[in-house]
Order: C-alpha cells, then structure tokens, then sequence
C-alpha cells in the first residue's frame, strides 16, 4: 500500500510542482524534517508504484527514522496540508493548499496574556497571525493549560533556538498531552527528568561516537528504552558501542530487536549477538558454496540458516549440502531449502547419514552395473532412465534381483537389452513368476546364469569421492 497519494485535482505534469503557497507560509516556520518529509511524500505521491512510497522508504531516504517520518506527517496533517486517510500504517492524500484563512475566531483577551509572553520567548522572529491560530486550535483541542504550553516553548526553544517554528514546539506538546501531561507542574516535572535523561544520552552519544546536542526525538527515545523497555544506562551504552553507524536510529531498531526477542540484560544480549556472529558465518560460507552475495545477512539468517539448525543440520551438513546443490544446478537459497526438507523427511541430517544415503546409492549402481556386465552393456555409465527401470523391477514390481540377473542373460544378444529387458520382466510379473527356476520352466530357453565377474565394491567416501559421487546423480531423488 502506497504510503503518500495525490489528490485527484493536483496535477502533475512530469515534474513535483511546489505551491508558493506552502513556500511563502509554511517553509520558513516548518522544522526541516517536516519540509523534507512534505516534499518528498510530494514527490512520491505522484508516484505510487514507487518502493519507496511506505514509511521505511522515506525514513531511509532522509535519514529519518520511521517515528520522526510519522510525526512529521501528524504535523502537517494537523496543518491541512496533507489528509489523514489511515493511522496503523499511516496514509496521506496531499491537498491543494489554500491561502490560510483566519480560522475559527476566539475572544481577543482570552489569548492576549498568551500572545505577548509567546512572543517574548520567540523574540528572534515576529510570530505570525496562522502561528498563533495553531496554538490556540491545540490548547482549545488538548484543554492544556497556558502556561503549561508556554514553558514546551520555552524548553523547544533551548533545544533548537528562539526562531524555533510552532510544528516542533506542537510535536513536543501533543507528544506530551498523550501521555497526560497538562499541566505547569506536570510539564515541569517532565522537564527534569528530559535533564536527567541529556545527561545519560550525553553517555550514549559518546558511544556512538557522536558530539550532537540531546533533540526531543532522541529523549522521547530514550525514556522509550529506560521507561518502555526498562533498558539500564549501562546495557544501553553497551549496545551503543556496537553500531558503527546509524546513530540513535540504528540503536533503536537493535534494542527493538532484543526487546522483541525478550533479551533483557547485557549477558543475554551478548549470547545472542555471539550466537549470531556464527549464524552469520555459517550464511555467508553457505552463499559462497551457492556462488550468492548478500550484503544483509539478517533476512538470511531468519529465514534459513536458524531454521535449518534447528532441524539438526550443522555448518558442515549445511556446506556440503550447498556444494551439492551447486553441482546439481541448484543455485539459490529457496531451491537449497528444498533439498534440506527432503533430506530431513528421510531423517538425513548429518554428514555421515548423508555418507551412508550415497553409499546406499553408489550400492544401488553397483548392482545396475552387475546387470549391464551379464546384458553385453559396455557404456558403463548409469543414467536416470537405468535406475528408474531398476526400480520397477525390483520395488515396483517386487522382481529378486537374481531373476533380474537371468533376464539380463536372456536379453545379451538383444540389439537394446535393457527395453528387451522390461518385455521378459514384464511377463513374468504377469504369469506371477518370481524365481529363476520358474522363469525356466516358462518355456524361455535361456544359458545359465554365471556370476557376475564385477564385485560390488564398498567404499570409505572421503569428502572429494562424496563430491565425484555427487557428480554421477543428477537425477537421484533423495
């Protein structure tokens, strides 16, 4: 589902087309988040099939992460520049934007106090009439009380600066009104505790290897991960330390994954990334053996390498079992899936089970080869269409296999002995003949059966005569 949609009376003409309207009243007040968010959703929104036209899109795109690209739509929803089609996920229609109009009228002397001390704290810039007629549409709306809101402008203003524009002093109060502060006493005591919290992201930064200022975004973060999550400072930093880029976002989606997979403390999240590390080695010397490269290796892991050890494969299994598929023609991870669900339907999990599979097979040819040396067949070399007569007369039909032999006699002077084959094996199994005395007394004048001059040979397969054997079974159902 397309994230951001175009109004059907907005034309686009091949080009994104930015009304000066938006440039003249909201730009210069908007955060640059918000503008980057609006213009590119603007963008996209003419452009549905785009992949990135979704949240994760756009958030990596502009370097955001998913929840600041989400406020940022909230913002300019509440603005009217964009309409609110979906929440979970969320979806916008971009509108034509109108010249503002006054708005709903409220009573002058209600807001005078208001507008003057605003003013006052917001002294780097003359605050506009449409700037004004936000804050009183939120206080009207959240039944926050005014002092509570001026001290948000008072503390957005020393995160960013007294030209600070009234979509991130909103963000921050509509952020707080949700979770019930309304207050002057309520905000005050959420301004100390986002001072306790600068000061433990002041540990976190320097993990990271970052000298930023503590934003209201990675506050909110934080509180997220010590009050949400209940992270402590310390495994916080540690994981920190870990992200080698990305910043706080790439923080929160690993504490979002440890969180997810209910690793609480500093020991169980270390197990886990050690344990990953070699889930991680055993996907790429897999890929290697499959000729694959995968720069993420995360989906790999999930989806694959985690399930397979859990059905008792192991990264030796898994490696050989990938070269065998490369030898075979089966060069992706879906198609190496699919062999590892029919070893693990024959209980054929490890290496040596598999050694044993193929000895049983190399046996299986051994006894194709005893019949081509009685029938006259010099090629030596068994195929597909071989072992699938083989397995006619002998599972199918429940033929022995020295009745097998004595037919082989039979057909030595057939110009195509193996078809000739299938003919008197075909009617014996008819008559019900299932020994050679019975074959011969039949009425089929056939020479003695000799031995076979080629042993059956067995074999302690090394891992290269595994692979030569490989080689030889293009068509083995395992």
């Amino acid at each position: 589902m397309a994230l951001a949609k175009l109004n059907s009376d907005y034309i686009m003409d091949g080009t994104t087309t930015l009304q000066n309207v938006y440039i003249s009243e909201y730009m210069p007040t908007l955060p640059d988040s918000v503008n980057r968010v609006y213009i590119y959703g603007l963008y996209l929104s003419g452009h549905a099939d785009s992949p990135d036209n979704s949240l994760a899109g756009i958030a990596s795109q502009l370097n955001l992460s998913e929840t600041e690209v989400k406020d940022c739509f909230l913002c300019l929803s509440s603005l009217g520049l964009v309409q609110l089609l979906n929440t979970e996920p969320i979806e916008v229609r971009y509108q034509p934007i109108k010249k503002t109009a006054d708005g709903k009228k409220y009573k002058p002397e209600k807001y005078a106090d208001f507008n003057v001390r605003l003013q006052e704290i917001l002294s780097d810039r003359t605050i506009l009439p449409f700037e004004f007629q936000q804050y009183y549409d939120f206080l009207e709306m959240s039944h926050m009380e005014q002092e509570a809101l001026l001290q948000i402008v008072r503390y957005a203003a020393t995160l960013k600066d007294k030209k600070v524009g009234y979509p991130y002093v909103l963000t921050i109060a509509r952020n707080w009104h949700a979770e019930g502060i309304n207050t002057f006493e309520q905000v005050e005591e959420r301004l100390l505790e986002s001072d306790r919290v600068a000061t433990d992201l002041g540990a976190v930064y320097r993990a990271l290897g970052t000298k930023k200022t503590a934003g209201f975004e990675d506050r909110q973060l934080f509180l997220k991960w010590t009050k949400g999550m209940e992270y402590d400072l310390e495994t916080i930093v540690a994981v920190a330390k870990t992200c080698k880029k990305g910043g706080t976002a790439r923080l929160d989606a690993k504490l979002n994954r440890y969180y997810a997979a209910k690793l609480f403390t500093l020991p169980e999240i270390t197990a886990y990334e050690k344990n990953a590390e070699r889930l991680y080695g055993i996907a790429r010397a897999v890929n290697k053996k499959l000729g694959l490269y995968y720069e993420q290796l995360d989906n790999v892991v999930d989806t694959y390498i985690t399930v397979w050890e859990t059905l008792g494969f192991d990264e030796e299994t898994l490696c050989f079992v990938a070269d065998l598929c490369f030898r075979r023609g089966v060069r992706t991870l879906e198609g190496m899936d699919a062999t590892i669900k029919r070893l693990y339907r024959q209980g054929t999990v490890t290496l040596s089970a598999i050694a044993s599979k193929l000895d049983e097979l190399a046996a299986y040819d051994n006894r194709i080869l005893e019949i081509f040396a009685v029938c006259g067949v010099t090629d030596g070399t068994v195929r597909a269409r071989d072992r699938d007569f083989y397995r006619t007369w002998t599972y199918s039909w429940e033929l022995p296999h020295d009745l097998v032999l004595y037919a082989a006699t039979l057909a030595k002077s057939a110009a195509q002995p193996l078809p000739y084959m299938n003919k008197i094996l075909g009617d014996w199994r008819a008559k019900n003949i299932r020994t050679v005395e019975e074959a011969k007394r039949s009425g089929t004048a056939a020479p003695e059966v000799r031995p076979s001059q080629q042993a059956i040979q067995t074999h302690e397969y090394t891992r290269e005569q595994l692979n030569a054997l490989i080689d030889d079974l293009d068509e083995v159902d395992f």
